[in-house]
């Protein structure tokens, strides 16, 4: 019996494996034409998704070469603005800077910057160097404002209102004629430019705190010079007027309060050779001698 006559309906013949031809399949297994079909259809699905991903990968390179070459060509630096001078030019502090025009734009160290400025003028407290689209770097100065100045070995210093030193000065007059009030203390240890003020044991808080309270009090505008011997000696003075002795640096605040009362009620800022003592709080004395030389 051949293949075609079981395939009608007859009975299939007793035959063992080995008399089956090679086409012969149960009748539960899966089709052929499915299972090719199915196999058609997972790789064309690949090949889709690898011909997606191909894609994508082909457009990002795309776009990012024309990105790299929009930065390249067009963003050079073309100008620099420099705001909040105050005793140098914008030239100095470009060339402190280290950026040049036509540099690109992203590739300017903006701290780096910041830093190199910061360190040849120690009188700037703050520099801002900001990159403004398309093609313009903006640096902002903030001034450390010097208001005191000492004498070191010979030398003048001027420092801000927190005793960090600005500069140092050629001369003493040159340091009077800019308003700086003189600061005489003791044990000074070490005076670098962009540095605070360094002292030997524990003056460094003790100065610091009186000065604080000092620049709260009316008298710290009409005073010219301060000095502090040690926490037990201390006085403030307006040249050539007078010279307030507070003594210790206890109670220093109600002392300023007292100082400045004595003064205004008996019309003694008018006054040369002034000498006010308020070092004991319950009481003050007051004299003048106006061939007293007040320094």
């Amino acid at each position: 019996m051949t293949y075609s006559n079981y395939r009608r309906g007859c009975s299939a013949p007793n035959v063992t494996r080995r008399d089956r031809p090679y086409y012969y399949r149960p009748s539960n297994s899966p089709p052929l034409r499915s299972s090719r079909r199915d196999s058609r259809k997972n790789a064309h699905g690949r090949a889709s998704y690898l011909g997606v991903i191909a894609g994508l990968l082909l457009t990002a390179a795309v776009v990012g070469s024309l990105l790299f070459g929009f930065f390249s060509s067009y963003f050079d630096v073309s100008s620099i603005g420099v705001t909040g001078l105050s005793g140098h030019s914008a030239k100095e502090i470009i060339a402190a800077s280290g950026i040049e025009q036509g540099k690109k734009l992203y590739s300017v160290d903006a701290k780096g910057a910041e830093k190199k400025i910061l360190a040849l003028y120690p009188e700037i407290a703050s520099v801002d160097v900001k990159k403004v689209l398309p093609s313009e770097i903006s640096i902002v100065l903030t001034y450390e404002t010097p208001k005191y100045f000492v004498e070191v070995t010979g030398e003048y210093f001027t420092l801000s209102e927190s005793l960090r030193v600005l500069e140092k000065r050629t001369s003493r007059k040159s340091c009077e004629a800019g308003g700086l009030i003189y600061l005489e203390v003791p044990g000074i240890k070490r005076s670098v430019t962009g540095e605070k003020l360094q002292f030997f044991g524990e003056e460094n808080e003790y100065v610091g705190n009186f000065l604080s309270i000092l620049s709260d009090s009316p008298l710290a505008d009409d005073v010219d010079r301060i000095y502090i011997g040690g926490k037990f000696d201390v006085s403030l003075v307006k040249k050539g007027k007078y010279r307030i002795e507070l003594g210790d640096l206890n109670d220093e605040m109600l002392k300023l309060k007292m100082a400045e009362k004595v003064l205004d009620a008996g019309g003694y800022r008018d006054l040369e050779g002034v000498v006010l003592n308020v070092s004991d709080v319950s009481e003050s004395s007051v004299s003048v001698q106006k061939t007293l030389k007040i320094e």
